[in-house]
């Protein structure tokens, strides 16, 4: 029996791993191209995330940056140096 579903990626491996759809099923991919939006045209979303990040930075609250430090301090402890960006 032949049954036709609409999903996405994400939503066909999350079926797949709960077993609402048999490990031996035929499935078959198309896929269209989504064109970005003319606010996103021409943007590096690698900038993006250093946006998001730098906003999140700025939220951080004075225990969770004492937090940061910790955890760079041991970084740096084994060897690898800090990267500022």
């Amino acid at each position: 029996m032949i049954q036709t579903a609409e999903l996405t990626m994400a939503e066909l491996l999350k079926r797949l791993s709960a077993g609402q759809i048999p490990m031996t099923a035929k499935v078959t991919v198309v896929y269209e191209e989504v064109s970005p939006s003319a606010s996103d045209e021409g943007k590096n979303p690698a900038l993006g995330l250093f946006e998001q990040w730098e906003q999140e930075d700025a939220r951080m609250t004075p225990d969770e940056e004492a937090k940061n430090e910790q955890v760079y301090a041991q970084i740096e402890q084994n060897g690898i140096p800090r990267v500022r960006i």
